[in-house]
Parts: C-alpha cells; structure tokens; sequence
C-alpha cells in the first residue's frame, strides 16, 4: 500500500520532470535551429558576394586563397573559411540562386528571401535552376563565342559534366550550334525561341 502511494505521490512530480524536460529540448532544438538557419544566411550571402565577383575573373583566379588567408590573419581561430569551404559557399548560391528574388549586388542584408517555389527537388534539377544556367551559357557564348566547354566552367563554376549537358540541351532545343572543327571552331547563338 506505501508503494502505491509513493507511485501516486510521484506521477505529479514525473509529469513535472516530463514537462520541464520537454520544454528544454524543444528551447535547445530552436536554438539549434536559429543558429543552422543563421548560418545558412551568412554562407548564402557570402556564397553571392563570391560568385558575383569571382566568377568572372575579377579578383583573379587565385582569389579564394588569398581572400581565406587573409580572413584567417585578421580573425585568429576562425574556421570553416578555407579556400575550398568558400568554394562550396560559392557553389551553395549557385545551386540555389533561384531563392535570391533580388538578385542584387549587396549583401549587408542577410535576412532570408521567401519564395513561394517548391524546393523539394534536389536544386540542379530545379527546373528555375537549370533554365538560369541555360541562359548564362548562351549570354557567354553571346559575348565570346570562341569560348571552350572547359573555360565556360570555369566562368560559371560549373563541371565539365555539366557543361556538356547544358551545352547538348541547348543545341537540341535550337538555342546554340558549334561551327567549325572542334578545336578552333566557334559557337553561334540562334533567333531566341
């Protein structure tokens, strides 16, 4: 009889642990949430800055390295920005540039974009995603029509892999055709469809 009234005495106080326990978890997991949701903002703003000034030669091409040297003298300790972490900052903006609805130059402003389009798919088969490469490879090849699959890779951040399945979508659907041998030929942009 005292055991069943201790386990009554008790039930309370295990509902209150539980309770309290439960509050504490859900408070860590939003803190972790916050901090994750912080991180992303910062990368996909530096993944912008890196890619709109990188990309095309701007700050040359050894621009990476010097930029994570450089943070690493003035911020002693500081990680997570090494040459090829800012890479993938870069390369994660890239991917999903279509959330950037501005798509200006500035990036004092970190506060996440809404969008109102369904991100489920993996974002190199965004459909948005892919058309906005498309139309990069044919503005380069407008501009510079000699150029090679490997430099238009290079210019956009994209493998080789990936160039030449942009590059084959876009002479299926009639938007660009190669003229001339492979080496020392040019490509030639066609009436927009």
């Amino acid at each position: 009889m005292a055991d069943i009234e201790n386990q009554n005495s008790l039930s309370p106080l295990s509902q209150a642990v539980e309770t309290i326990k439960t509050a504490i978890l859900q408070g860590q997991y939003e803190a972790v949430k916050g901090v994750n949701r912080i991180q992303l903002v910062v990368y996909f703003s530096i993944g912008k800055y890196l890619s709109e000034n990188t990309h095309h030669f701007a700050y040359g091409s050894a621009a990476l390295k010097v930029i994570s040297e450089q943070l690493r003298k003035e911020l002693p300790g500081l990680r997570g920005y090494s040459e090829t972490q800012l890479k993938e900052m870069r390369k994660f903006y890239d991917e999903w540039i279509f959330l950037d609805a501005k798509k200006s130059v500035a990036t004092d402003k970190c506060a996440p974009q809404k969008t109102t389009q369904k991100t489920e798919n993996h974002p190199e088969n965004h459909p948005t995603n892919r058309a906005y490469k498309k139309a990069l490879i044919v503005e380069q090849l407008t501009k510079n029509p000699k150029l090679s699959r490997r430099q238009l890779g290079d210019i956009l951040g994209l493998s080789a892999d990936s160039v030449k399945w942009y590059i084959q979508q876009l002479q299926e659907s009639g938007y660009i055709r190669h003229v001339g041998p492979d080496k020392g030929g040019h490509w030639e942009v066609l009436e927009s469809k």
